[in-house]
């Protein structure tokens, strides 16, 4: 076997090695090519392999999981008391984490860093330690799982309706307000309006003292009357529910485009809505 492909093979095993792919009875092979290759830091692959590990997690914590149990021995072997440094740095904020003082390197390498140490060569600067950075990290991950999602943002809030409402009320400039009127008894002190702006196709109602329906039994459905369109097929504004007879205000979910309406009105049906409704018109709101 050459030089090349001997570095070769020794770089494929110290890879699988770190994946935790080591397949049986290649240790003695990787140990023989350690041998003959002195220049080589075995050390390194694991090390990058930790890194881009804690890497991953940093961006996707649903990938979280914990090590194979052989490649998390390995590396707890391999870095001899650095378990206690790296469990309080996961339980610290991840600033703090970061701060962790460098611990001793493991013995591996530590007779090469001696000798590096005791006759330095003119000119050259200290070096920090990276390799105890790296495998402080791959102690971390051999630990606990590692999560650090601090700079992803929580998702925010949804606006509430009242919100929306007032902001289309005060940014619309096509804005429209119908007020209800009830064409059937039962319905004659609910209060409140229609607010519709056609350019944004938004809109909201706002209902107080509307009877509370029971979505078990049956839902409220808007329907939007346009002239574009045939009276009797009104479009589907959406279908809601009214919990209290306190105000509510209810977001429009027109499932087509609205142009020019001239009414709105609501009607209870089955759950779910309906296609055509066989009224009668609750509520009533036109221009």
């Amino acid at each position: 076997m050459n030089i090349n492909s001997n570095r070769n093979r020794l770089q494929e095993l110290l890879a699988d090695e770190a994946a935790a792919a080591l397949e049986p009875g290649t240790e003695r092979e990787l140990r023989d090519l350690l041998q003959q290759n002195p220049g080589v830091d075995p050390d390194e692959i694991m090390q990058t392999a930790a890194l881009l590990q804690l890497a991953c997690l940093r961006r996707d914590s649903r990938g979280a999981r914990r090590l194979p149990a052989d490649l998390r021995q390995r590396l707890a072997a391999r870095a001899p008391g650095i378990s206690s440094h790296a469990t309080a740095a996961v339980s610290r904020p991840p600033a703090a984490a970061a701060a962790v003082t460098p611990i001793t390197k493991p013995t591996r390498a530590a007779a090469r860093e001696e000798a590096t140490n005791a006759a330095p060569r003119s000119g050259q600067r200290a070096r920090f330690s990276i390799n105890n950075l790296g495998w402080a990290l791959a102690a971390m991950l051999a630990v606990a799982f590692v999560v650090v999602r601090t700079e992803v943002p929580a998702p925010a809030a949804a606006v509430a309706p009242q919100t929306a409402r007032a902001s289309l009320l005060n940014e619309a400039d096509d804005v429209v307000v119908l007020p209800w009127t009830a064409p059937v008894p039962g319905y004659e002190g609910v209060s409140g309006d229609v607010v519709w702006s056609e350019s944004r196709q938004q809109g909201f109602l706002r209902l107080a003292g509307m009877p509370v329906n029971d979505p078990a039994s049956s839902q409220y459905q808007l329907w939007i009357v346009s002239p574009e369109r045939d009276r009797n097929h009104p479009v589907d504004g959406g279908v809601f529910d009214v919990g209290t007879t306190g105000e509510v205000v209810i977001p429009i979910q027109a499932k087509l485009h609205v142009s020019d309406p001239k009414a709105f009105a609501i009607t209870a049906e089955q759950p779910g809505g309906v296609v055509v409704s066989a009224g009668p018109l609750l509520l009533v709101a036109s221009g």
